[in-house]
């Protein structure tokens, strides 16, 4: 681009100048065609961004984190770290999880390793988790009866857990029974 700049700014000038017929804007350009600019393309340029090296440690470090965290932590502005997460995730190095009315950021293809708590949120988490964990096998109808929550909702968080690989389920008859997964721990 910059290098027709540079050849429009002649030919303009070369307009003022009154030349023969026989020197036309071809002979021009051609005379000039020495003049040659190159620019070295950077590879990947997300290594070469210092805040968004920072975001993606930080990410690594603590997987499920979401965007305020990340901001109030790293001492980035938060619109600066939505930016790069942005970034993050074109370039697939970053995954993003609905938790709730969050939005968790993972690294790319996290596998779930035990600990939990950066997932968990609320107390109705850890108490449908933990009342999960205490009869494992429970049923959607046993664990709402239990906790005296609507079934709607227990399996709104049941589907939420199931989708994260906290819990898993079997299917006998027509319920389903649920279990802890063997490596979760909270």
């Amino acid at each position: 681009m910059l290098y027709i700049n540079i050849i429009i700014n002649i030919i303009i000038s070369f307009e003022n100048i009154h030349v023969s017929k026989e020197f036309s804007y071809y002979n021009i350009i051609k005379s000039f065609s020495f003049i040659t600019l190159t620019f070295k393309k950077r590879n990947n340029a997300s290594d070469l961004n210092f805040n968004r090296n920072i975001v993606l440690k930080y990410i690594n470090n603590k997987p499920g984190c979401t965007v305020a965290q990340i901001a109030n932590k790293t001492g980035i502005n938060r619109e600066t770290v939505r930016y790069h997460l942005y970034k993050l995730g074109t370039t697939k190095k970053i995954e993003f999880r609905k938790k709730g009315k969050y939005l968790a950021v993972l690294p790319n293809k996290f596998v779930f390793e035990g600990n939990a708590d950066f997932f968990i949120f609320s107390d109705i988490d850890r108490i449908i988790l933990l009342g999960i964990a205490q009869e494992p096998g429970i049923t959607n109808k046993e664990l709402s009866l239990k906790l005296n929550l609507n079934k709607s909702t227990l399996n709104y968080y049941l589907n939420k857990f199931s989708y994260n690989k906290f819990i898993v389920s079997t299917k006998k008859g027509k319920s389903k029974k649920y279990f802890l997964c063997e490596n979760f721990s909270f």
